[in-house]
């Protein structure tokens, strides 16, 4: 099975700041391990966070897309794939 792309992602979520690029966080409904691993791991800051949207020139208009290529460590769609394929 592939692995689990934030960009691809349904659970990804953007919340604006006056016009910004804005933060992209996660929204999966399994919050809980979430923070779990976060508090394991001494996460403090942020939990859920996936990364800032960067400024692209896509057909002679700006897009914002998210900066991040697959997904961070913590994302609960890994944890699963991870316990199929074992």
């Amino acid at each position: 099975m592939d692995k689990p792309k934030c960009k691809e992602c349904e659970h990804m979520k953007t919340y604006e700041n006056w016009g910004r690029c804005g933060r992209v966080y996660c929204n999966h409904p399994d919050k809980d391990y979430i923070e779990k691993y976060c508090k394991e791991h001494k996460i403090q800051s942020m939990p859920g966070f996936i990364c800032f949207r960067k400024r692209v020139l896509r057909a002679y208009s700006y897009k914002y897309e998210p900066t991040v290529k697959t997904s961070p460590r913590w994302c609960p769609l890994k944890a699963t794939t991870n316990k199929t394929e074992e």
